[in-house]
């Protein structure tokens, strides 16, 4: 497993803005402005295609509602 402090999005090496739930809540983060997420944070992205470099045969994405940014 290797961490990567960057968001998966539609565009390449540019800041884009993470909504974060607060400490009291287990909303975790998105890209997608939602209510509950109050706290913004400006994170590097980075292209899926950056990442894969063969054929993949599944791919699980969990990345509450920008899926369609990611896989474009």
């Amino acid at each position: 497993v290797q961490l990567l402090n960057v968001a998966l999005s539609d565009v390449e090496n540019e800041d884009v803005t993470l909504y974060v739930g607060n400490e009291y809540t287990s909303l975790g983060s998105s890209l997608m402005s939602r209510e509950n997420l109050e706290r913004e944070v400006k994170v590097k992205s980075k292209k899926l295609s950056s990442f894969i470099c063969h054929e993949i045969d599944f791919l699980k994405l969990d990345i509450e509602g920008a899926e369609y940014l990611v896989v474009d």
